[in-house]
């Protein structure tokens, strides 16, 4: 959960697609790597 309300981000809606995108890609990949060790785990 990230804390935003601490700090003010100019809205700029081409930055929060930015941002999605890239969370979208660190979850796949996080994802990946979750599924690669859960299956190292199972033998």
């Amino acid at each position: 959960m990230f804390v935003t309300h601490l700090f003010r981000i100019p809205y700029d809606e081409k930055l929060y697609d930015e941002l999605r995108i890239m969370q979208r890609e660190a979850a796949s990949v996080w994802n990946d790597i979750v599924r690669e060790a859960s299956f190292v785990k199972s033998g």
